[in-house]
């Protein structure tokens, strides 16, 4: 976590585009009836929370 707050602008960046992705992933899965791809929500969660944090965090300084 340190180093997203270091480096702020470029993580919520690569954060945004990996949330976006695992998004599609599982869309794409899930429309095709690989009903499995809902595992993919875990990973999506985590990556939205930690997105959320480093917003939080840099909005307070």
């Amino acid at each position: 976590m340190n180093w997203d707050l270091r480096h702020r602008k470029s993580s919520l960046v690569i954060r945004l585009l990996l949330a976006v992705w695992i998004a599609v992933i599982v869309i794409v899965l899930c429309a095709t009836g690989y009903w499995w791809g809902l595992v993919f929500i875990v990973p999506l969660v985590l990556d939205l929370y930690l997105l959320r944090r480093i917003l939080a965090v840099g909005s307070s300084r």
